[in-house]
């Protein structure tokens, strides 16, 4: 039975009582915008302690004041048991902390905070498909701007003219409708009578023909009415509107692009919708039908989250900066961003907080089982840390996968500190030097590493190495400077051809590029008999350049591959062990055994489907799974007394390892199952270890997406709107159409 008081019904004897974390029940909703969750749990508080009612009874009766609004604001909504089941949900949270109020934890603050800001926001009960139904514009701009801040605009009342507007489009609909009824009935009865005439009338032929040059069908006469063609717009393609966004092109500028690409085609321009406004809402459009595309795999697979954050300036104009957060989720090799929001500052709780509002945006919290970061404090911190906060939010234990390319970095960033000393300012002078001499050398003279350089030990490292990076550059390589870094490792080493060599021009070279610290000083090297060194630059080049492309640019060049992330750490260390450059080696080696992390109890599961790991060990790893978790998760390996090949790696296995399989697909550990009591060398054949195997070759373990997208909203900061959710839906928009079409070959074009 439903219950439901008129405001005008209600008693006003007495005030509501305060509520914890809630305040005080009211008798009113706010008619001037939608209520917030805050809004709707005071609206049933107060039927609840004031009236007496059942939670259920006042659930029903808050939604249905709530329903009345949203019907008012003219916006599809969901069902009343449905919104009543989405109020009762937040009810049944806040019962959850008001279990623990007294207790004064991190934990319990953080999610009394979380739940204050969420009532705050919108009690969205719109229906899936509002914005695709709603016609109106102004009505859509008023839900996006409510979704955004509640309290950004409002709702004086419904729009009378629009109303009777479309009252009347109904009203003629129907005329119409039933006048093709009546034409259509009538029709038939004449056609029913023509017959009839035709069969019983022994000179109907010749009546029948008379008649038929002067009477003509109702329907007939319908016929010949020449409809108005509709007008081409091709602007409403998706294709053409992504395009348009990927290149920045302005309004104003697309008009012009269309008009003048339709007349070259012999399109009649006044039979197209070409005007300035009409492509920019075409194009907005677009964005948001394109945004309302959920990708199919986020909704059936694990997921890793990934995010990066950088500093940017505003996109409303103001002369200052806010901390922008790339958040996406990748799956089985797939990736999917999911929006680019800003944030107050790069704290780990804001960066926590923002992750976990962009998968409630998608309903995907429940998915995921890893995250993908740089190995930053702000994320690392076992306080602190976003990865701590996400991993007490989500409720879960989850895998930590720092980002392998990171970690690299760091390693170099190390030998660069020790070889060349600490740097003062952004950029690296000997660098800036170099390249403002470039156009004044000549490419054609470059000398490459000498015999003499190499002692028993690194000529063998140096053969091995010429054979790795002409292997390697026959691979398909995502970023120019990588296939460049790994050609310079090729040439030094003496494996170049030196008909067909050329070198590009030397790009950024401040500290935050630092691939540049690897290209440089093999290009310095190359060329110093032309550019002017000290002896000590001339000493310190030489030992980075023999660094880098005997033992960086593999380790490097594979940082990608998970499955082999824990036998390359662990050959990392063994090389640099031997490395006869004492001071490089031990820098390298200090900073890479404070990033251990594919030593973990679940990360080093991934060492079962590399190919290269003896069946004996797999073996033991396998039995190893039945060893009890330890009482804390082990997210890295902290700087191990032994050496790494010593302590084994069946040894970091213990039953918390099974949950790699569950990350990499539904029901992993039970597909896992049907290998591991089978001998290693027969793994290969089982189906279940080749679908676990697939997914594990194509599992992300750098961060390169979420770098990408940050610097797709650099590129995008400042471009086409200041709107922030058409910033987002643009963002969105672009990053598939460059999915679509990698490049401008003309085969692209065909094939879609």
């Amino acid at each position: 039975m439903l219950f439901y008081f008129c405001n005008t019904e209600i008693a006003k004897t007495r005030s509501s009582a305060e509520v914890w974390l809630i305040g005080r029940g009211t008798d009113h909703l706010s008619g001037s915008h939608l209520p917030t969750n805050g809004d709707v749990l005071r609206f049933m508080m107060f039927f609840h302690t004031d009236h007496k009612l059942t939670l259920k009874e006042a659930a029903y009766n808050s939604v249905s004041r709530v329903t009345d609004l949203w019907v008012r604001a003219r916006i599809p909504h969901q069902r009343i048991d449905s919104a009543v089941r989405k109020l009762l949900k937040l009810n049944d949270k806040y019962v959850q902390l008001k279990k623990s109020r007294k207790k004064n934890s991190a934990r319990d603050i953080m999610n009394q905070e979380e739940f204050v800001n969420k009532l705050q926001h919108l009690f969205d009960i719109a229906t899936s498909d509002a914005l695709k139904t709603m016609r109106n514009e102004e009505d859509k701009e008023f839900l996006f701007k409510q979704r955004h801040d509640v309290l950004s605009c409002s709702m004086a009342g419904v729009d009378a003219l629009q109303s009777a507007k479309e009252k009347r489009i109904v009203t003629l609909q129907q005329r119409q409708q039933n006048y093709a009824k009546k034409m259509k009935k009538k029709s038939t009865v004449e056609q029913e009578n023509d017959h009839h005439n035709l069969h019983s009338s022994p000179d109907s032929s010749s009546s029948a023909s008379s008649d038929n040059e002067e009477f003509t069908l109702p329907c007939e006469r319908q016929q010949r009415r020449q409809r108005k063609q509709p007008r081409m717009n091709i602007v409403n393609d998706l294709a053409v509107a992504g395009a348009l966004d990927r290149i920045s092109l302005p309004d104003r500028g697309a008009t012009y692009i269309v008009a003048a690409v339709a007349k070259a085609l012999g399109h009649d321009v006044g039979t197209m919708t070409l005007s300035r406004s009409s492509i920019r809402r075409s194009r907005i459009s677009n964005r948001e039908k394109q945004a309302a595309v959920h990708h199919a795999f986020i909704h059936r697979k694990p997921l890793l989250l990934h995010w990066d954050s950088k500093l940017l300036p505003d996109i409303t104009g103001r002369k200052e900066t806010v901390d922008r957060i790339a958040v996406l989720v990748t799956s089985g090799g797939e990736e999917m961003l999911l929006g680019i929001p800003k944030i107050c500052r790069g704290s780990g709780k804001n960066l926590a907080d923002a992750c976990l509002a962009t998968l409630d945006d998608w309903d995907i919290r429940q998915q995921i089982r890893g995250l993908l970061f740089d190995t930053t404090a702000s994320n690392t911190g076992l306080k602190k840390g976003a990865c701590s906060f996400l991993e007490f939010s989500l409720g879960q234990d989850l895998a930590w996968v720092a980002c392998r390319h990171h970690v690299m970095e760091l390693v170099l960033a190390s030998v660069f500190r020790v070889l060349f000393g600490p740097t003062g300012g952004p950029d690296i002078l000997i660098f800036k030097r170099f390249q403002q001499a470039w156009p004044h050398l000549n490419q054609s003279t470059y000398q490459i590493a000498s015999d003499d350089m190499f002692d028993s030990h690194t000529a063998v490292r140096r053969a091995e190495m010429l054979k790795f990076t002409k292997s390697a550059l026959e691979d398909s390589q995502p970023r120019e400077d990588y296939k460049e870094f790994i050609m310079l490792c090729l040439i030094f080493l003496g494996g170049g051809d030196s008909k067909n060599v050329s070198f590009r021009a030397p790009g950024a070279y401040h500290l935050a590029r630092w691939m540049a610290k690897a290209i440089y000083c093999l290009k310095l090297f190359m060329f110093q008999s032309q550019f002017s060194m000290t002896d000590k630059e001339k000493q310190c080049v030489k030992d980075m350049a023999l660094f880098v492309s005997l033992i960086y640019v593999r380790f490097w060049h594979e940082a990608p591959l998970g499955i082999k992330a824990s036998l390359n750490d662990v050959q990392l260390l063994e090389a640099l062990g031997s490395y006869p450059n004492r001071s490089v080696a031990q820098a390298a080696t200090d900073t890479f055994n404070r990033h251990l992390w594919y030593f973990s109890e679940i990360l080093i599961g991934l060492s079962f489907f590399d190919s290269r790991i003896e069946s004996d060990v797999k073996k033991q790893m396998a039995t190893n799974l039945k060893i009890p978790a330890f009482d804390d998760s082990l997210k890295r390996l902290k700087s191990p007394p032994e050496p790494l090949s010593s302590l084994g790696l069946a040894n970091c296995v213990t039953a918390r390892t099974a949950t790699i399989f569950d990350i990499l697909c539904v029901n992993g550990k039970m597909m896992a199952q049907n290998f591991l009591n089978k001998d290693p060398s027969q793994w290969q054949e089982d189906p279940s270890y080749q679908e676990l195997n697939d997914a594990a070759s194509t599992m992300k373990v750098v961060n390169d997406s979420a770098e990408r997208a940050i610097a797709l909203m650099q590129k995008y900061n400042s471009s086409l709107t200041k709107n922030e959710e058409q910033k987002q839906y643009l963002l969105r928009q672009v990053e598939r159409h460059r999915k679509n079409y990698p490049s401008c070959a003309k085969t692209l074009f065909m094939k879609k």
